[in-house]
């Protein structure tokens, strides 16, 4: 992980991420509420829209994991046990969402990201698990959250390749703007389950940080 530099940029997550563990800590209102995601790649659209359909992605995302961590801790004292299923799953969550703040940080500064695991044009998750609070349910809501984030960064690795082959430097305050978006994001889901597990979290360095 990036070491971080205290930048504007990275106080806003920081506070983002802040708000995001208070909603964690005392609950998610209408706990089995759905948050479905789902979003199409546009080639037709300009790249800042493309990266702004990522940044949307993470909303109900987001949404999710605080509803996870209600319901978790209205049934829980503490953090799940290290080495549960529940608990890889959260861990699995907060190295992914890490991994998509990076990925956008270093994409804003100018870099290719690299090529995507998948290069699907859709991203697509009906929450299927909402209404199930059991262990397995939760796990089973939180591995969901993983595959989402999985398939938001490669959506944006696809972007960045593209990018990269037709413009060969970095992107322009339009597209650093909605990067910001995604990086942001990404730090509240990787908080959030930073809380769900009682662990700390040192976000990547933000772009210009």
């Amino acid at each position: 992980m990036k070491s971080s530099s205290r930048s504007p940029r990275l106080l806003r997550a920081l506070v983002a991420g802040g708000f995001s563990v208070l909603l964690l800590a005392t609950g998610a209102a209408g706990a089995e509420e759905r948050y479905p995601v789902r979003s199409t790649d546009d080639l037709s659209f300009s790249f800042a829209n493309r990266i702004s359909a990522v940044g949307n992605v993470l909303i109900p995302v987001g949404a999710r994991l605080e509803r996870i961590s209600a319901e978790w801790f209205e049934t829980n004292p503490g953090p799940p046990d290290a080495g549960s299923p529940f608990a890889l799953a959260a861990q699995a969550v907060l190295a992914e969402a890490d991994s998509l703040a990076a990925d956008a940080a270093t994409f804003c500064s100018g870099e290719d990201i690299g090529i995507p695991r998948e290069r699907g044009a859709t991203i697509a998750d009906d929450d299927t698990f909402a209404a199930d609070g059991s262990t397995t349910g939760l796990t089973n809501q939180t591995g969901a959250v993983l595959i989402v984030l999985r398939e938001a960064d490669d959506r944006l690795k696809a972007i960045s390749t593209d990018w990269f082959e037709s413009t060969p430097g970095p992107p322009d305050a339009p597209e650093q703007q909605e990067l910001a978006a995604v990086y942001d994001g990404a730090v509240g889901i990787a908080f959030g389950a930073a809380t769900i597990l009682d662990q700390s979290y040192l976000p990547p360095s933000p772009c210009g940080g």
